[in-house]
């Protein structure tokens, strides 16, 4: 029994430890940020440089920049099935978002805000589909 929990004590911190790394470069790439959308479609190749953060394939992490059509991809963990929103609130220009880990039993939900300190607009919308501009 105690060999049991220990295990699934285990798997949920390195569930958790791999999202919390996912959403540590999330925030690193928009903290700086000059403009935001968000969206909740695939975003348009070719346009001027753009950066998008989405997951895709539930587990990968994904940066693409519009004008040289390139993807970096990320692995989120050894996880199944991830989800990641985004929204901008608050007085202070801040993105929320939130990871949702449905692989998980029981499935478990980050939510983690980041104070954009240079961005001149504020986007009221929500999706899957972040871009930002530096």
């Amino acid at each position: 029994m105690s060999v049991e929990v220990y295990d699934e004590g285990h798997r949920q911190t390195e569930e958790q430890h791999a999202v919390r790394l996912a959403t540590d470069f999330v925030t690193r790439e928009l903290r700086n940020a000059t403009t935001i959308e968000i969206i909740d479609t695939a975003p348009d190749s070719g346009s001027p440089e753009e950066f998008y953060i989405y997951v895709s394939n539930n587990n990968k992490l994904v940066k693409y920049v519009t004008d040289t059509d390139t993807e970096t991809t990320y692995t989120i963990g050894d996880l199944d099935d991830v989800a990641y929103n985004f929204a901008v609130s608050g007085s202070f220009l801040t993105v929320e978002f939130s990871s949702r880990v449905e692989a998980s039993d029981p499935a478990f939900e980050l939510e983690t805000e980041v104070l954009l300190n240079n961005v001149s607009n504020a986007p009221d919308d929500s999706g899957k589909y972040l871009g930002y501009s530096k």
